[in-house]
């Protein structure tokens, strides 16, 4: 995703001029950045994503938070499409680049309502409470009901019902 990222941006804020000569990287850096999103993509829908089936609904079940990694796949599907009609000279490569901007909006709009805010703020919150901790700010708090006051060979055995 960095190396479509980062191309993206060089080759839009570079070398978007028409004389502009672009070296032949970063051109083959996009590709294989859009290649490698999209394989990941995939992969993570198809075999890491949560067993659906196991909570009872469809396998093709999408909710709010699915939106950004099928957008992030759309973006990148559209790209290579696009990029793909532009190789071919094609009728159909404004189509494709106003598919792939519509889905590249879809993304970067849908990041407020998807997991991916979830990988900034869980280790902010987490390093935010040691550091309370470590300052004694939560001094004033009882500890968590399911953790004892004390540790070691005081600790209560699990209950299991």
């Amino acid at each position: 995703f960095l190396a479509y990222a980062a191309a993206t941006f060089v080759l839009v804020f570079c070398y978007a001029d028409a004389g502009s000569e672009t070296p032949e990287i970063v051109p083959l850096l996009w590709h294989v950045g859009a290649l490698a999103v999209l394989l990941g993509c995939a992969w993570f829908w198809f075999f890491i994503r949560v067993d659906v089936s196991a909570e009872g609904h469809s396998p093709l079940r999408v909710v709010r938070a699915d939106l950004f990694v099928l957008s992030l796949m759309a973006s990148a599907l559209l790209a290579l499409l696009w990029s793909y009609a532009l190789q071919t000279e094609s009728d159909w490569a404004g189509v494709a680049l106003g598919l792939y901007l519509i889905a590249t909006t879809v993304l970067f709009g849908s990041v407020g309502w998807s997991k991916f805010p979830h990988m900034f703020y869980k280790p902010a919150a987490a390093f935010q409470r040691r550091v309370e901790e470590a300052g004694g700010e939560l001094a004033h708090l009882p500890p968590p009901a399911d953790r004892p006051e004390t540790f070691g060979s005081a600790r209560r055995a699990p209950q299991h019902y």
